[in-house]
């Protein structure tokens, strides 16, 4: 055979052999987070509800239920038996053999005072005998222990929230602050007590965590979040990059690492990324499907080496749809994350979804 053949040969195993390892190292990985979604549909429809059930069979092993719409203050005091729509929204189980994350919160949903009250509708202004109660009055740590342990007897999560981006309001609202950690501490303890082998923590907000959201100082957080972390099990990481202008691009492959520090396993409790610029009021945030999909490669990349419990992804589908159905000024607010779907509104997947199926098919192993 001749030389030339063989330098062929030489080139061509060059070549192949890097890819052959890849694809070896590819098909024994394995993941140690669970993958999910809220239910938060695309429209108020029977359709749309459908169309994000049917994208969470076939996308994702777990489900989140977030309660993040008020709280029903009275009849948790009471013991009272709650509204109908708290029970239906209690109701709720994920597939068989899905793992289920719930999500509750004292804080309203512009973390800045007290959740609104839940009766026959959600996030309705809070009766006159609850209005100017600190978050640590008796009466509110009474009621929101004892909502706490009505919601796990309830849905019984694999995983619970009991505060939803909670240092935002140390940026807001900081005198309310030592009223949180009261009163987070005395629900911690409360579920604790009944369910020592379940997992109960409070998420954050990355964005006012290290300090490049609007009024947040990092110092400050840092010291905030130091008087949870002996009453939490986990780290609850809220992030959506594209929301801050001061966010590195490209993201620092360490970038999340900073939630590492306390020895505790994280978890990526929402997340998600805009394919497409969005405008809110005069300030657009910027975004692209390429961004979206070098995001999720980030995230991935970060969860396998931190070994994070699990990541969800708040939307499954663009919901433009719904953000126009919605009253000024929410429509605007919400529309923030209307293109967050791994797939638009007509149900055409996003490249950022071919990343996720592809680290959803490699085995779980915790």
């Amino acid at each position: 055979m001749t030389t030339r053949f063989w330098l062929w040969c030489c080139i061509l195993l060059t070549l192949l052999l890097p890819l052959c390892v890849y694809a070896e190292s590819s098909a024994s990985q394995s993941r140690p987070f669970s993958m999910g979604f809220t239910r938060w549909p695309p429209e108020v429809t029977l359709e749309g509800v459908a169309m994000v059930d049917a994208f969470i069979a076939r996308h994702a092993d777990m489900v989140s239920l977030h309660l993040d719409n008020g709280i029903p203050w009275q009849e948790s005091l009471d013991g009272k038996p709650y509204s109908q729509d708290v029970t239906n929204r209690l109701s709720y189980r994920p597939p068989a053999g899905y793992r289920f994350y719930v999500a509750i919160t004292p804080l309203s949903t512009m973390r800045d005072t007290m959740a609104g009250y839940w009766g026959e509708k959600d996030n309705q202004p809070l009766p006159e005998a609850w209005q100017n109660l600190a978050l640590d009055d008796p009466k509110v740590i009474k009621a929101y222990t004892q909502y706490a342990l009505r919601v796990v007897d309830a849905t019984r999560p694999d995983y619970f929230v009991i505060g939803v981006e909670v240092n935002e309001l140390v940026s807001n609202t900081p005198s309310v602050w030592p009223g949180y950690v009261a009163l987070h501490k005395a629900t911690y303890q409360a579920v604790k007590a009944k369910h020592p082998n379940l997992p109960v923590f409070a998420s954050f907000n990355v964005l006012h965590w290290k300090g490049i959201a609007d009024r947040s100082d990092a110092e400050t957080h840092e010291r905030a979040i130091a008087e949870i972390i002996p009453y939490t099990d986990a780290i609850g990481l809220s992030y959506y990059p594209f929301m801050s202008y001061n966010t590195p691009d490209p993201l620092p492959e360490d970038y999340l690492a900073f939630a590492t520090k306390y020895g505790k396993p994280v978890a990526m409790t929402e997340t998600g990324f805009t394919s497409e610029n969005v405008m809110v009021k005069i300030l657009p945030l910027f975004g692209s499907e390429e961004k979206q999909k070098h995001y999720y490669e980030f995230l991935f990349r970060t969860a396998l080496r931190d070994r994070y419990l699990f990541i969800i992804t708040f939307c499954t589908t663009d919901f433009e749809k719904l953000a126009a159905t919605l009253p000024d000024p929410m429509d605007d607010f919400a529309g923030i994350w209307k293109y967050t779907g791994l797939q638009n509104s007509d149900g055409k997947p996003k490249p950022a979804l071919t990343v996720w199926d592809a680290m959803l098919a490699t085995p779980y192993r915790r």
